[in-house]
């Protein structure tokens, strides 16, 4: 069975890789469904008529991001 899901990019924040590939790392506001936006990260494959299609990722509600944010800023890369 082949589950429809109804999904609106609200807004772009970043892409996190490559441009060129044909699979994008992008960090968004998705509305999924009926549910409230959340920041998004999560894997998108460019079809050929330029529709996104989403793989597996990440979603979290702006008090998740910025506590990944907190942690991020503390570590060493």
């Amino acid at each position: 069975m082949d589950k429809k899901f109804e999904f609106e990019v609200i807004e772009h924040i970043a892409a996190l890789s490559d441009e060129d590939s044909i699979v994008l790392t992008e960090l968004n506001i998705v509305k999924w469904g009926n549910a409230e936006p959340k920041y998004d990260i999560r894997h998108w494959r460019l079809n050929a008529f330029k529709e996104n299609t989403p793989y597996k990722g990440i979603s979290l509600s702006a008090g998740e991001l910025r506590e990944l944010k907190a942690a991020l800023n503390n570590m060493e890369i």
